[in-house]
């Protein structure tokens, strides 16, 4: 979500940098993905988690900040009062599929275009201006996250019923499109005595919209179930900033408040007149609900003490009441924290507002395994296994890659731009975000560095996770590991990584040679398949151009990728190492420079070289610079370190000369290669 940082600075007095206040919501609360200027104001998107419903509003936002930086938050305004009589008749057919609707009466409304500082709020904030009462209700969401909708009283006949969809029944929508929807007994709408007026928490309908000759406006605020409305948001694949927000959660205690404030803009610029009546329909009141905890568990858990008055001060920033004993505690839940719900959640709130980063570390308790793994138990869960995993992930850290979690699923995009292939397709995904089960770490690896790209100028990044590939009416799976890299030279730091960590599990029988199956997110010029044992272990290459592009990655660098297949490694792994002593003789180094065409692969001119060590005296290929002139070039040069070397003896001219010889004419024979 898009938040003005001078719309935060009305409700907490900060005077943090775009940047640092940034940086401190990724590090305590949700990752900032970018900053936007917008004239003297700046617009941080920040990707709110779906269990922190709490943030989607400018006043929650800035109610995080405030416990943050320990400043003051602006009180809300003060709420309607419910009165006897009532604006418009209301039934609730369902009070679990709606726990609360709230509705007030404005007369004399003059609608028309919306003063140009909430047009251009609007606009830098994502959303559509369409007029000045409609553009109020979504400059009050924004603010204070409570969806509000307006309705043309005239166009209402009779009462507000909310119920369930008739079957056959239809409505036509307020998107862009104006399309009309066919509903069934699964969907939730908001109807008169005749038809419906809306799809509930989602989409109001053109039969009851503002238009310039509306004169009275009914303003609804509800509060709606959250499985039910992300289910019929999925179903009519419609997706709007108010299904958002009664899917992440919708404080049940915030509709009269957030109606008092779009009464008050309303009256304020389109000279309306709020009735006296106002309706609050609801089965029972909205209570807190009481966790208790121990301090020691606080401690063990964290990993650290901390204090009865430092947990005091934290709790008391966060807006969360705690009554104190001897050994334990007990806090009252504020209704608009719906994720706290468990002893853990609130050791959760504790440590995060502490800081992870003021944890000490401590050397971890390790328990010794000291069974012997049965025929029938999972290989993909054994010791070994278990213990290869650490040893490989010890291994990446050591050589500066921080590990990456990320879904087993892939969007519909991403899939797409990755041009990936035997994905199979979910019947019932949990949003149209996620569609496909992943067959590669490397698509949505490669988007997590793109995303780190915002931060720091150089990525690395390496992920363990399973992959599945529809093969037939069968899907096979299988655990892959990844690492993926962003610098100017990422592809040959990425071989020289991928060398030394294979180095450091004792492979030495590996090579590098030309893919029989071409990735279709690599550069064709900058990949190649990984052998071990004669058996393809994993594949390595630079990023598609196309893709990069669509990444939108700086000019400063590229991503390359290196996936390799774990059970395979697992495998190679299981020889013994070797002594290998250190050469007698010495070695004979040879600078070698060919101009092959544009489409001609390394892999395949080490597999040409490859071919001209009979003797088993070249020991080592490197290559240490490709120039291409342009993108329009037919052909590009590549020059190599090819290093000589006996075991036996110490090579002659002669003999070198006479290898280097026959190695030039084999690639003059078979790739058309021109010697420099």
């Amino acid at each position: 979500m898009r938040f003005s940082l001078n719309k935060i600075k009305e409700f907490v007095k900060i005077k943090l940098s775009p940047e640092s206040l940034a940086e401190l919501l990724t590090l305590h609360t949700a990752e900032t993905e970018k900053i936007i200027k917008a004239g003297d104001d700046a617009i941080l998107d920040v990707k709110v988690l779906p269990n922190r419903g709490d943030l989607l509003l400018h006043y929650g936002m800035a109610r995080e900040i405030a416990a943050l930086t320990g400043k003051e938050l602006a009180p809300h305004v003060t709420p309607l009062k419910p009165s006897k009589e009532k604006p418009v008749k209301v039934t609730i057919k369902d009070f679990d599929a709606c726990p609360r609707y709230c509705a007030v009466l404005l007369t004399n409304v003059k609608v028309g275009k919306s003063p140009e500082w909430l047009i251009k709020h609007l606009e830098s904030l994502g959303l559509r201006p369409i007029n000045n009462v409609v553009d109020i209700t979504n400059y009050v969401m924004l603010e204070m996250g409570q969806p509000i909708h307006a309705f043309d009283f005239e166009k209402i006949s009779g009462g507000i019923t909310i119920r369930n969809a008739k079957k056959g029944e239809k409505i036509k929508l307020l998107d862009e499109e104006r399309q009309t929807l066919e509903l069934d007994p699964s969907m939730l709408v908001i109807a008169d005595d005749k038809k419906p007026l809306a799809l509930a928490g989602i989409k109001g309908g053109v039969g009851s919209e503002i238009t310039p000759k509306t004169d009275t406006v009914l303003l609804e605020a509800a509060i709606f179930s959250s499985p039910r409305i992300r289910k019929t948001s999925q179903s009519v694949g419609l997706k709007t900033d108010a299904s958002v927000r009664f899917t992440f959660g919708v404080d049940p205690n915030l509709p009269l408040v957030a109606l008092a404030r779009a009464a008050g803009l309303i009256q304020e610029h389109c000279g309306a007149t709020l009735a006296p009546e106002v309706a609050d329909v609801k089965k029972s009141e909205f209570k807190s609900w009481k966790i208790k905890t121990s301090y020691d568990y606080v401690s063990s858990l964290i990993g650290m003490e901390i204090s009865k008055k430092e947990i005091n001060e934290i709790l008391d920033r966060l807006e969360i009441e705690a009554s104190f004993a001897a050994r334990d505690f007990t806090v009252t839940v504020p209704s608009h924290r719906r994720d706290i719900v468990t002893q853990e959640d609130i050791i959760e709130e504790i440590g995060r507002m502490k800081g992870y980063d003021s944890i000490p570390p401590k050397e971890p308790l390790i328990y010794a395994y000291t069974g012997s793994i049965s025929e029938s138990e999972d290989v993909h869960n054994s010791t070994e296994s278990r213990s290869a995993r650490r040893l490989t992930r010890n291994i990446l850290i050591g050589l500066g890659f921080s590990e990456c979690y990320n879904y087993s699923f892939l969007g519909k995009e991403a899939h797409d731009k990755f041009k990936v292939r035997n994905a199979p397709k979910l019947l019932n995904p949990a949003s149209a975000e996620y569609q496909y089960m992943r067959t590669s770490l490397i698509p949505n690896l490669c988007l997590a560095v793109a995303r780190n790209l915002r931060f720091r100028d150089t990525v690395r990044l390496y992920e363990f996770g399973n992959v599945f590939l529809q093969k037939g009416d069968e899907i096979e799976e299988g655990e892959k590991m990844a690492v993926a890299m962003f610098s100017p030279r990422s592809f040959w730091e990425l071989k020289g990584a991928v060398e030394s960590f294979l180095a450091q599990l004792g492979i030495q029988e590996y090579m590098f040679k030309e893919l029989r199956n071409q990735e279709p997110a690599f550069y064709a010029n900058k990949s190649a398949a990984i052998l071990a044992d004669e058996e393809e272990i994993g594949i390595i290459g630079g990023l598609h151009p196309e893709i990069a592009s669509s990444l939108k990655l700086n000019n400063k660098g590229e991503i390359s990728i290196c996936q390799i297949d774990f059970m395979k490694l697992l495998n190679v792994m299981e020889g013994e190492l070797e002594y290998e002593p250190i050469p007698k003789y010495p070695s004979v180094i040879r600078d070698l420079s060919v101009v092959v065409g544009n489409d001609v692969p390394i892999a395949k001119i080490l597999s040409v070289i490859e071919s001209c060590n009979k003797e088993k005296l070249i020991k080592d290929v490197d290559v240490f610079d490709i120039y291409e002139k342009s993108d329009n070039q037919l052909t590009k040069s590549i020059a190599f370190h090819v290093i000589y070397r006996a075991d036996d003896r110490t090579l002659t001219d002669k003999e070198v000369n006479e290898i280097e010889g026959r190695l030039k004419r084999a690639l003059i024979e078979h790739l058309e290669a021109s010697i420099r």
